[in-house]
């Protein structure tokens, strides 16, 4: 998901304001994602439309289960948390937490309660952080790190203007498309936005009021396992150009850790210390380019090519258009890969993963960007090693992508 501030955060789904997912932590029944067989370090990734909302498409959003430990070791496992490979660490809605009680983490210069407002393309995120456990699939944290804990009643509300300025509150089911984010990008902790708050008032930290430690502030949980701790391997279904009702893949932790994360054979793209590289597209370059699963279309200027009255990209017939990957850093080779783009409204409505919606980005120049969103990982398997993680292919961060 797209952002620009002291990191970047998910957003390009929210951006949208698709759809929330279910009913807030429940267990992962009748929800679950359809199984698929996985080790360890493994868990399937279903992209589908959730059955709580019956007004909303959730459109190209992948979910994941992720359980989450108070520190008596109670847990609970909540569905239909979005995989972000554009932000950094977990988020939960509190209310889908509603079976347990995490000990909220605190400041003591001024004192109170840790709050972090999280800024995205489409608006913000508030909410209190705590400490807790993380396991998902076979594999957890070795010890409790930083969360945050979305539209805690907790706090107070959001400070204005430092948090509400910037957008629309988005901290609710139906504006965040699910019970979370699970940011697993290539840095481990998001260097947000922080405040200490008492139950009338927060104050922002800043260098004068003491800043929390690096230590303290919401962190990748991936970081934090035992081991395939460096980075994480998307590896999604090809799917038809008019769609599919669903789609299921895998979410690997760890890159070249073992055999089943292996990138041998993929093309490498190293990343800059922002996470972006350049696309050339149409003969327009954009400097601050990524890939990010949290965007639900991909988003790149297309010249010449029509809108439908949905605001997305619809040429006369299903189109290739080429695009070259080549890194802002180091002395790399390219990659040559191109958007799949054909007219959404040609789409049954019932199909929630499709791989060629392409809404309009950025100008070009070296701060614009194309968003390869989740569209982009249909057919693919993508890793991201996180930055200051070593892999025979190389040291983070960087990109390594297989298929077309």
């Amino acid at each position: 998901m797209t952002v620009r501030s002291a990191c970047r955060l998910a957003a390009g789904a929210l951006a949208l304001a698709l759809a929330a997912c279910g009913g807030g932590g429940s267990p992962p029944a009748a929800n679950a994602p359809p199984a698929v067989a996985t080790a360890a370090n493994q868990v399937p990734v279903s992209v589908m439309q959730e059955p709580a909302i019956a007004n909303k498409r959730t459109i190209n959003i992948p979910y994941v289960t992720v359980t989450v430990c108070d520190a008596a070791g109670n847990c609970q496992a909540v569905d239909h948390v979005v995989v972000d490979t554009g932000s950094y660490g977990l988020r939960i809605l509190r209310s889908a937490l509603n079976q347990l009680t995490l000990a909220p983490m605190t400041v003591s210069t001024p004192p109170g309660r840790l709050g972090e407002c999280a800024t995205f393309l489409g608006g913000y995120l508030w909410g209190s952080v705590a400490r807790a456990t993380v396991k998902i699939g076979g594999e957890q944290t070795t010890a409790p790190v930083p969360v945050q804990l979305i539209a805690d009643p907790a706090l107070p509300s959001a400070p204005s203007p430092s948090c509400t300025g910037t957008g629309a509150d988005i901290g609710s089911l139906d504006a965040l498309g699910g019970n979370g984010i699970l940011g697993v990008g290539h840095f481990v902790h998001d260097q947000g936005v922080y405040y200490s708050c008492t139950a009338s008032s927060c104050t922002q930290l800043t260098s004068a009021a003491g800043n929390i430690p690096v230590s303290e502030q919401v962190a990748n949980p991936v970081a934090s396992f035992a081991t395939d701790n460096n980075g994480v391997i998307l590896e999604m279904p090809p799917v038809p150009d008019a769609g599919a009702p669903t789609a299921t893949g895998v979410l690997t932790f760890g890159v070249a850790t073992q055999a089943d994360n292996a990138i041998a054979g993929y093309s490498v793209l190293a990343a800059d210390a922002g996470g972006n590289f350049t696309a050339v597209l149409q003969g327009q370059t954009y400097g601050a380019s990524f890939i990010d699963s949290g965007s639900n279309r991909t988003f790149a200027t297309l010249s010449g090519v029509p809108l439908n009255r949905s605001g997305d990209y619809a040429p006369a017939a299903a189109t290739t258009y080429p695009v070259t990957l080549r890194p802002n850093v180091g002395g790399g080779a390219s990659i040559a890969t191109g958007i799949r783009v054909m007219d959404s409204e040609q789409i049954d409505a019932s199909f929630m993963a499709i791989d060629d919606i392409v809404d309009p980005g950025t100008a070009a120049g070296p701060s614009g960007y194309v968003d390869l969103g989740m569209p982009y990982f249909y057919g693919r398997s993508i890793a991201i090693l996180m930055s200051g993680r070593t892999s025979p292919q190389g040291t983070g961060p960087l990109y390594a992508i297989r298929g077309p």
